[in-house]
């Protein structure tokens, strides 16, 4: 029989851009997912008329040293008022980060300043 670790995390979600507070992120849980890193977390937004909202954002991971050691980009178009969960996959293995930062590209198709194209 194999067996499984089932991780569940229910805490607020603090994790935001500086240049766009009313979007945060949080609970993030990372696993192997072969030689990459399967991160699931939740994303929320604040004051939105509906539920339906198109988000682009990067969520980069950074050692003890400060060096990034991974990235996922996380975009749908199902975020709003309620927390949504999200899976997004990086390359390599960085489930031993120190720090994490939060950078939204885009908001509802509207690319935002200091991000990536479209």
């Amino acid at each position: 029989m194999e067996t499984q670790k089932i991780f569940i995390k229910n805490k607020f979600l603090d994790l935001t851009d500086p240049n766009y507070k009313t979007i945060s992120v949080g609970n993030l849980i990372l696993t192997k997912d072969g030689e990459n890193t399967k991160v699931t977390g939740q994303l929320k937004m604040e004051n939105m008329g509906n539920e339906e909202n198109m988000v682009g954002a990067n969520i980069s991971f950074y050692n003890d040293k400060g060096e990034k050691i991974g990235e996922v980009a996380v975009t749908g178009t199902n975020f709003g008022n309620k927390s949504q969960t999200f899976e997004a996959v990086g390359t390599g293995d960085f489930r031993n980060y120190s720090t994490v930062q939060l950078h939204i590209g885009a908001v509802n198709y509207r690319v935002l300043g200091g991000g990536h194209g479209k």
